[in-house]
């Protein structure tokens, strides 16, 4: 049952944009779709030039957006634009070629509301190939600022987090091209937030070649070894990523065995319960439990496939390999 939008948390949804009219629409479609009421969303565009002021403008008119546009430095500085004109009492941000799955706003109010001490909650997520429809399942463990600091990260469109953790550690580092999501998580966990994982997809996040962590993997990579670098400080280094690699091998393969028995029994709660009832889920068993039983990265690949996912990125293509 729906809350009434009196008695529920405001969330307010950041998207930064620049030139993504081919994908923003089902970003605009997936907010709007959302099973919980009390959304504000706000675009920031940084002086589109290909028919994405159209698209705002028609979506601004609906009432479904707020937005602005100019020249900015990048969209981290966007980003914290938008953080700025927020009122909200949990933030996001979601960038204009990703999506949210329809529990995803519901989902993580109610964990905040069961965990009043959490600052920041995050989710699972799908990662999506636009060129092949390939889909990766991405299951994530609980929080560890060792592990985040030495290897592992949180998906970024399935983190959400209270305003009170803004009001006290401020916005992103605009000097940062690729990792300041990164970077803000671990700046979270070094004030002593209270860091929530949350056992449910709920996200989409499209992976395609304009992607700045696609198109410039080794700048990134650079920029992420030095912000890592400075973060982890004396937890830091080879012994420290060894360790960090191996954390995240083993909850691999105790989350997708996890995973695989709650496929199995489809409860109507519980972990994954809303991704397995409704994000018409494929599974290769015996993909699946290889995972949970010697985890590789590449196994990821179609081992739980979510037309659902592909929906909502407007995707008409799954991984002719994905049934």
């Amino acid at each position: 049952m729906l809350r009434s939008v009196t008695t529920s948390p405001l969330v307010s949804i950041v998207t930064p944009t620049l030139n993504q009219a081919h994908f923003l629409e089902p970003t605009l479609r997936s907010v709007r779709a959302q099973t919980y009421p009390a959304i504000e969303h706000i675009v920031v565009d940084g002086g589109s030039t290909d028919g994405t002021l159209d698209i705002l403008r028609r979506e601004a008119e609906r009432g479904s957006i707020r937005f602005m546009s100019e020249p900015d430095g990048g969209m981290y500085e966007a980003v914290n634009k938008g953080l700025a004109l927020a009122t909200g009492e949990i933030l996001a941000y979601l960038n204009s070629d990703d999506a949210y799955l329809p529990w995803a706003v519901e989902a993580v109010v109610d964990r905040f509301a069961a965990r009043p001490d959490a600052d920041l909650v995050y989710g699972d997520g799908v990662k999506v190939e636009a060129e092949t429809g390939i889909q990766r399942l991405r299951l994530f463990p609980p929080f560890d600022l060792v592990s985040l600091a030495n290897h592992e990260s949180l998906m970024q469109p399935a983190v959400f987090w209270r305003r009170r953790l803004y009001e006290r550690i401020g916005s992103f580092d605009a000097g940062l091209r690729f990792v300041a999501d990164l970077d803000y998580w671990l700046r979270a966990a070094a004030a002593d937030a209270r860091i929530v994982h949350l056992d449910e997809v709920i996200a989409v996040e499209r992976i395609h070649a304009a992607r700045l962590s696609s198109a410039q993997r080794d700048t990134m990579a650079a920029e992420g070894r030095e912000m890592r670098f400075r973060h982890a400080g004396a937890a830091g280094g080879p012994a420290a990523r060894e360790r960090a690699v191996a954390r995240h091998r083993r909850w691999q393969r105790r989350l997708w065995l996890r995973f695989l028995a709650a496929s199995v029994v489809r409860r109507s709660s519980g972990p994954w319960h809303r991704f397995l009832a409704e994000g018409q889920v494929r599974i290769r068993p015996l993909r699946a439990l290889r995972l949970s039983l010697s985890y590789r990265y590449g196994r990821l690949r179609n081992a739980v496939v979510s037309r659902l996912a592909a929906d909502v990125l407007g995707e008409d293509r799954l991984d002719r390999h994905a049934a």
